[in-house]
């Protein structure tokens, strides 16, 4: 629970590094809260209001995270928004061809558009996935001191 609380006490902070395991406990705590606040709203039927809440008193916190856990690997906070643009530009892509779901596959130049952003969206989300994962940097790095030494000092 110590790494969680962590996480909302730094929730302004988007500077410094963020180690593999305050990451990874935050996203396990996550999923724990929103399996039972899943089952809670089913159970009394009150549709996604809990789970909508939680999601918006989470939301800075993650981002700060995300962005420091990217920090902490050497790599500026700004690649976490390659596949937000990339799901972005999807969408406007949609709306400005009025694109018909049905109708998809009778214009085969608007599927490979599709397709390939598609692909681009997906490759770039495991990309930074893999950088979530990945060893931070051993020391000092341009955005901070190594969190595991600040934490045995």
């Amino acid at each position: 629970m110590y790494w969680f609380l962590k996480v909302f006490k730094k929730s302004l902070d988007f500077n410094g590094r963020a180690r593999r395991k305050e990451f990874w406990i935050f996203v396990l705590f996550n999923f724990i809260f929103t399996t039972i606040l899943g089952e809670i709203e089913k159970s009394i039927g009150s549709g996604a209001i809990l789970g909508t809440l939680y999601y918006v008193i989470i939301f800075i916190p993650a981002l700060t995270l995300n962005i420091r856990r990217l920090h902490d690997t050497a790599r500026s906070g700004k690649n976490l928004f390659t596949p937000y643009i990339l799901f972005i530009i999807l969408i406007i892509f949609f709306n400005l061809k009025k694109i018909d779901a049905e109708n998809i596959s009778s214009n085969i130049e608007i599927l490979v558009i599709f397709l390939l952003i598609g692909f681009v969206l997906f490759i770039s989300s495991i990309w930074t996935l893999i950088l979530f994962a990945k060893k931070g940097n051993i020391g000092e790095n341009k955005y901070g001191e190594d969190p595991k030494k600040m934490e045995y000092k």
